[in-house]
């Protein structure tokens, strides 16, 4: 009987000489786990980890316990597939922004901390849940219901009246043409100068200035027709 409890005792402690150092280097639970800042389809995911203590470190295998990455996974809670992502290796409070969710939907996600030997990753948290939200809508009116917000256009030329908006068009184009018909008439100069004789080339230099000087003369007109016009009108 002595003998028998003898070879029991000696298979134990071998087993423990063999497989202690992979039990005592299994990592811990992440802890803490919470989640902000929800938006339509975004969450920001935080959970804390400790490290091993030094007393928890074991000189015969030190590699397996160290900590190689997270694995999280998240779903909508009517799905049965895990999405799977791998945050990476850190100590203290981590932080993780999950995106691509969908709005007003809930979800829910966990979290496990593995290790270089997947023999000693920690076990997966309880699951989390929270629920993205809606996409913002119009308040109610003092009937209940959601009309839609006036969308409210800027006014590029900043005027308040028809004939100031008109106004503001012609000194635009007026500038305009003050900078590209000096330009126009030194490229048609430039033209005949070197067109070397040849008829076509500067017919076609007299004709870009004329046309520069005509679109001059009617931009120059059409800054006082509005005044023209108010005056028939009586405006």
């Amino acid at each position: 009987m002595k003998k028998s409890l003898f070879i029991i005792f000696s298979i134990a402690v071998l087993a423990l000489m063999l497989f202690g150092a992979d039990f005592c280097l299994a990592l811990n639970e992440p802890e803490n786990l919470e989640t902000s800042f929800i938006g339509e389809g975004s969450a920001i995911l935080r959970w804390e980890w400790p490290p091993k203590t030094k007393d928890d470190e074991q000189e015969e295998d030190p590699g397996e316990g160290i900590l190689k990455q997270f694995k999280l996974l998240y779903k909508d809670t009517e799905s049965a597939v895990w999405t799977p992502e791998y945050p990476i290796a850190d100590s203290g409070t981590i932080i993780y922004s999950l995106t691509g969710l969908e709005e007003d939907t809930p979800y829910q996600w966990r979290v496990k901390a593995e290790a270089q030997n997947p023999v000693n990753d920690s076990s997966f948290t309880a699951d989390v849940e929270f629920t993205t939200t809606l996409e913002d809508t119009p308040p109610p009116d003092e009937n209940g219901s959601h009309d839609m917000i006036p969308i409210k256009l800027k006014n590029p030329l900043n005027q308040d009246t028809l004939w100031g908006a008109i106004n503001a068009l012609i000194d635009f184009f007026i500038v305009l043409a003050f900078a590209i018909v000096p330009i126009l008439i030194i490229y048609s100069a430039f033209l005949m100068l070197f067109a070397g004789g040849d008829a076509v080339k500067i017919n076609k230099g007299k004709s870009i200035i004329l046309w520069a000087l005509i679109a001059l003369a009617v931009i120059l007109f059409a800054k006082g027709l509005p005044s023209v016009i108010k005056g028939a009108f009586g405006g």
